[in-house]
This record gives structure tokens, C-alpha cells and sequence, in this order.
């Protein structure tokens, strides 16, 4: 049979096409094709070239690898965007500022005092010492706060603010809040004491036509607990314990 010149030329060029195809499929599933390729000097087939063959995960990972710079670029904008991201969720900054002091005979056998200042941006300086639970005295003060009952502390006081809000949204008034919340401490699996639980105990006095139930207060104490900001923070196990009645 004879061809004439133009259907030899498109036989040609759909030969040559289909060759194309089948050695960038190749590439694509071979990486060390692929590198012989760009070493080569030869692109890495386009998805249009391969046809309509889906890009699954391995190719675009090969295909990373035979374009450095598309990684580097790539990095740059996912790491500009979680940056971006991370700030859009900043709220707010809270600082505390730490003073402290040698004295003592011997700071390198470890004979000094651990008093210390922490001085908060409302002026407050609050005095600050190790619990002599950890370090004896004369080196400690147990008249200044220590990190634990402070820890304690925070936890309890962001609890109690979330609960008064609470209530004030339900319409309950309340008059009065005291608690005697306590941390236990106890040693990790490393054999690293931690706070690694906190009870907060609190009475509360209520006044008005509309008084909580022992319901409500579940409730109210347990939507605190999730929205307290603290709470959200650490891994301590928080509890809540009702008032003898």
C-alpha cells in the first residue's frame, strides 16, 4: 500500500508523540530515570504530556525531587503562611518580670538563698521562694510564694473567673467564691516530679429569686473547666469537688 507524504507525517508524528508519553510515564515511575533525565538536561513530563493519567502522591514526590528550587519556594510560602496563621491567633501577651540575688557562703556548694521577686506589669512585686518541701531552709522561705502553690493558684483563679462569668450570663448571682484548691505531686515515668493533680474545692454563696441547682453547678463548673484559658494549657488532671453539705 502507498501512503501519500501528509499521512506519512502524521503516522510520524503520532509515533513520536506516543513515545514521548510512554518514557515520561516511565520517568515518573522510575526515579532513577527521572534523575538520569534532568541530569540529561530533559524536563520531567507535564501531566498534559503523560495524558490524562492521574498524578497520585509518589509522582509528585519524585517530581519535587527533580526541582529543588520548586522546594525551597514551596517551604518559603508554607512556612510564611503558618507564621501568618500563628499570629492572626495571638490574643494577647502576658509578662512577668524574675529578680534574684546571691547571697550566701557558697553559692557552688549550693548554700545560697533562693529568694527571689516576681514583679507583674501592674506593678504588683510579689515575694517568691522555693517551697521548703524542696529546698530546706535556711535557703528557702516559706513565707514567699512558691512556683507549685502558685501553679495551684492560677488554676484555681482562671476557674473561678470563668464560673462567675458563666453564672452572670445564667442569671445567677453570686455573692461570695472561696476555694481551697490543692495540687498532689507525684514522679513522671522519667522520675521527674510534676503537679499531676490539681482539686479545686470551692463555696460559693448565692443570692437573688433564682438560685443553681447541684445540676446547674455541674453544668457551670464544667463548662469552666473547658473554657478556662489555664486549664487549656497544662496536662494536670483538674477535679472539682463539692462542698460538704
Amino acid at each position: 500500500m502507498v501512503m501519500c507524504p501528509i499521512l506519512r507525517r502524521r503516522i510520524a508524528v503520532m509515533v513520536v508523540v506516543a513515545t514521548k508519553i510512554r518514557m515520561g510515564r516511565a520517568a515518573v515511575r522510575d526515579p532513577a530515570m527521572l534523575q538520569r533525565n534532568v541530569r540529561a538536561g530533559k524536563k520531567p513530563a507535564t501531566q498534559r504530556e503523560r495524558g490524562s493519567e492521574p498524578t497520585g502522591q509518589i509522582h509528585r514526590r519524585n517530581a519535587w525531587h527533580a526541582h529543588p528550587q520548586r522546594v525551597k519556594t514551596f517551604v518559603a510560602r508554607s512556612t510564611t503562611r503558618m507564621q501568618a496563621s500563628t499570629n492572626a491567633g495571638l490574643m494577647s501577651e502576658h509578662k512577668a518580670i524574675i529578680h534574684w540575688n546571691c547571697t550566701g557562703p557558697d553559692f557552688l556548694k549550693g548554700k545560697f538563698s533562693r529568694e527571689h521577686t516576681w514583679t507583674f506589669d501592674g506593678g504588683a512585686t510579689v515575694p517568691a521562694s522555693p517551697s521548703p518541701a524542696v529546698v530546706p531552709a535556711p535557703w528557702s522561705n516559706a513565707a514567699g510564694v512558691d512556683p507549685e502553690e502558685a501553679y495551684v493558684a492560677s488554676l484555681a483563679s482562671c476557674h473561678m473567673l470563668t464560673f462567675l462569668w458563666l453564672a452572670s450570663r445564667e442569671g445567677f448571682q453570686a455573692d461570695s467564691y472561696d476555694d481551697d484548691a490543692v495540687g498532689t505531686m507525684s514522679k513522671n515515668e522519667r522520675g521527674v516530679p510534676w503537679v499531676s493533680a490539681v482539686k479545686l474545692r470551692p463555696r460559693i454563696a448565692w443570692s437573688g429569686a433564682k438560685i443553681p441547682a447541684p445540676a446547674d453547678l455541674d453544668r457551670l463548673h464544667h463548662h469552666a473547666h473547658e473554657q478556662c484559658f489555664i486549664a487549656n494549657s497544662v496536662k494536670t488532671e483538674i477535679t472539682v469537688e463539692a462542698p460538704a453539705t
